[in-house]
């Protein structure tokens, strides 16, 4: 191990450092952020809120390393028949995925800008069925019927800098789903 303590570095006229290194030189700036999301889906014919969060590293005010995760705000109720017993039963749908989140943003500095981004990750699709016993007029829940998915899911954003330090956005996605193997669902 060689350890060397002197200060080797020859300074240029304008006063800064010719050394080469592998770390340093320009300075970088490093932030952070965290973030509550809402977003409506397309899910079936019908359109549903979800909520989420993000949390992401943001180096030098452009690139975005961090996680995020979303699902159903509500409950998406889908009517289905016991062919057993003939009875109309209610599911109800419940929808969470998250994963990675890389992005980047185009001129963050300027009062409007743009940000493309993309989420890697896994989520799960299942279904609440609510089952009327034939001894009482209440509904007993049962949870059942969970299918993990892959998903990637692009988005363009546009941002307005309400601050140095505060930002609200906009933003479009498509959500790519994989490996969803169920009956009644489809990957698209």
């Amino acid at each position: 191990v060689f350890a060397d303590n002197t200060d080797q570095r020859k300074k240029t006229d304008g006063g800064t450092s010719d050394f080469q290194t592998l770390f340093g030189g320009k300075h970088i700036v490093h932030g952070g952020y965290g973030a509550p999301v809402f977003r409506m889906t397309n899910f079936g014919k019908e359109y549903e809120a979800m909520m989420g969060a993000r949390g992401a590293w943001i180096i030098d005010h452009n690139l975005v390393i961090g996680m995020a995760g979303y699902g159903l705000a509500g409950t998406l109720n889908k009517k289905v028949y016991d062919d057993a017993a003939g009875r109309k039963l209610d599911e109800k749908v419940h929808l969470g995925y998250g994963g990675m989140l890389l992005e980047y943003y185009f001129s963050p500095k300027s009062l409007i800008h743009v940000s493309f981004g993309v989420l890697v990750g896994a989520g799960a699709i299942g279904y609440n069925e609510l089952k009327n016993s034939d001894e009482d007029d209440d509904y007993h829940d049962r949870f059942d019927d969970v299918h993990p998915f892959f998903v990637c899911e692009p988005e363009l954003n546009v941002h307005l800098n309400v601050t140095e330090f505060f930002r609200i956005g906009v933003g479009v996605s498509y959500r790519f789903i994989a490996a969803l193997h169920h009956d009644d669902i489809s990957n698209s």
